[in-house]
Formats: structure tokens, C-alpha cells, sequence
């Protein structure tokens, strides 16, 4: 369940979802996996924002098949707790404008609720403005 409908379903406030969305940054020969964590309803700025700061050439969606074999999660919910720890999970500032946020579980029917400053604990996190759009 995409994050507006949970949302939607369970009579929460929107501003609460955060989606995690995993990219592959490549320039040249080299492959970077970054994640990325936006408040429900807002896109990604993967085209400038994440570009520029990984100084990649090209950002795109990572191939659905090398994200659930690395995670070991499942498609549509994706979290960033418990990722590889070489990739760099980068936040938007809004995020951690809500006390709590709601995310994937990793696993499909079920989903977590924690203090959004908990993210920032997590290794290899940094909050990158105008990551969601």
C-alpha cells in the first residue's frame, strides 16, 4: 500500500508518511546505491539535488531484482533501517519536521511507526535540502 492510501486507510495525517526510495548513481564504470527518504505525497529531486551531491552523471531508480537481494525487504517497503551499510541514506529536512513518521517494515502488510529524530542514528545518514520536491 503506497503511502497516501495507508495513509487514507487508517485515517492518519499524511505529513506523517515517509517513503524510501533506493537509487543507483553511476558515473563512468562506477555504481553507488544511495537511499533516499521523502515525506508521503512529495517527489524525488533526483535529476539536480541527488545528482549533484553524489557527483554522478546519471541517477536513476536501482533495479528492482539488486534492491530486494540486498535488502532483503520487500517491493513497496522499503526502509532504510537495516541497509547495507555502504550506501548513504540521504533525508529530506521535512521529514523530521513531525515528531513520528511512518515507514515500510519491510515487509509489505505491515509498516513502523518511530520518533523521526531516531533516523539520524541511523550510519551513514545526512540531511540533503532539496531532496523532495
Amino acid at each position: 500500500m503506497d503511502g497516501i492510501k495507508l495513509c487514507e486507510h487508517y485515517n492518519l495525517d499524511v505529513k506523517i508518511g515517509m517513503n524510501c526510495l533506493i537509487c543507483e548513481c553511476k558515473r563512468g564504470e562506477t555504481k553507488k546505491y544511495v537511499a533516499l527518504l521523502v515525506p508521503t505525497g512529495f517527489k524525488y529531486n533526483m535529476s539536480t539535488t541527488v545528482r549533484k551531491h553524489t557527483d554522478s552523471r546519471m541517477v536513476s531508480l536501482a533495479p528492482l531484482e539488486y534492491v530486494l537481494e540486498e535488502t532483503k525487504m520487500e517491493y513497496g517497503s522499503i526502509n532504510p533501517i537495516g541497509l547495507p551499510k555502504e550506501w548513504k541514506i540521504y533525508i529530506d529536512p521535512k521529514v523530521l519536521e513531525n515528531e513520528r513518521i511512518i515507514c515500510g517494515s519491510g515487509l509489505q502488510n505491515s509498516k513502523i511507526s518511530l520518533p523521526s529524530e531516531y533516523l539520524l542514528k541511523l550510519p551513514n545518514i545526512e540531511i540533503l535540502e532539496n531532496l523532495a520536491k
